[in-house]
């Protein structure tokens, strides 16, 4: 207020300058230096509110607030589109056994299976039936004096057990009533008649034709048996030998009977 007032105290001789200019003609003079800046008036009444002016720059992304509370559950939306499967679970427990099923046709027969391991050898069974082989001479041998023959004789046995049995007939061919003397003779199966073994059996006798109270001892059957074993193929034979030479000595109805067993043993005693 001040101020105003002193600018009114001095506008009056300006306009007394100005009343006396009009009143006496003067020539323009040269324009004087520009004054300086007055003293900021009173701001004047807001003024009407201009037009809407152009939207301004989107301005930076302003900071997250604060997790607002959950709104309700919307409504179901539609089905999304199938996803990639996952990962195979765990297998679950097993399950309880389902009926059987129907019998289903025959399949194909498959090829032949390699060899399998030699298995364990199984107990002993019952002993198999057993088998008879026999052989025969019918026809007169003559023995020979001081000599072995052979009567028969079993060939091409198997290895195996077996119970041997072997007969002759040996008769006196001397004339009946001879001088009297009486000759030996003697059988071995599977052995030689002029020596013993512990594999062999023999049976002997002593012929003559001497008329002894009205008999006459021209002849004799002799009888051997034995058991053997043999571990490779073999043969049987029966050998007869004469001791003498006084007297005339044939064998007939020779035989030779082999029975195969399952085992068989042989063992001397004292008694």
């Amino acid at each position: 207020m001040i101020c105003a007032r002193g600018r009114r105290s001095q506008a009056t001789p300006v306009r007394s300058s100005i009343k006396r200019q009009l009143l006496v003609p003067f020539a323009a003079g040269l324009t004087g230096a520009q004054g300086s800046d007055g003293d900021q008036g009173v701001a004047g009444p807001q003024g009407a509110p201009g037009e809407q002016g152009p939207p301004g720059l989107q301005g930076p992304q302003g900071l997250s607030g604060p997790q607002g509370p959950a709104g309700s559950n919307g409504a179901q939306g539609d089905p999304g589109v199938q996803g990639p499967g996952g990962a195979p679970g765990d297998p679950g427990a097993q399950g309880p056994g389902g009926a059987p099923g129907a019998t289903g046709s025959g399949g194909a027969t498959g090829a032949t299976g390699a060899t399998g391991p030699q298995g364990p050898a199984g107990s002993q069974g019952p002993p198999g039936p057993s088998s008879a082989r026999e052989v025969y001479r019918d026809e007169q041998v003559a023995l020979v004096a001081g000599a072995n023959v052979t009567l028969a004789t079993m060939k091409g046995v198997e290895p195996g057990a077996y119970l041997v049995f072997a007969k002759t007939t040996l008769v006196d061919s001397s004339a009946s009533g001879d001088d009297g003397t009486i000759d030996a003779a003697r059988c071995t199966l599977n052995g030689d008649p002029a020596t013993n073994s512990a594999t062999d059996d023999y049976a002997e006798t002593e012929l003559g034709r001497e008329n002894i109270n009205g008999n006459e001892t021209g002849r004799a059957t002799l009888q051997t048996q034995v058991t053997l074993n043999l571990s490779s193929a073999g043969s049987f034979t029966l050998i007869c030998r004469q001791a003498d030479t006084d007297d005339t000595h044939v064998a007939r109805e020779t035989k030779i009977i082999a029975v195969k067993l399952d085992s068989a043993s042989r063992a001397a005693v004292s008694g």
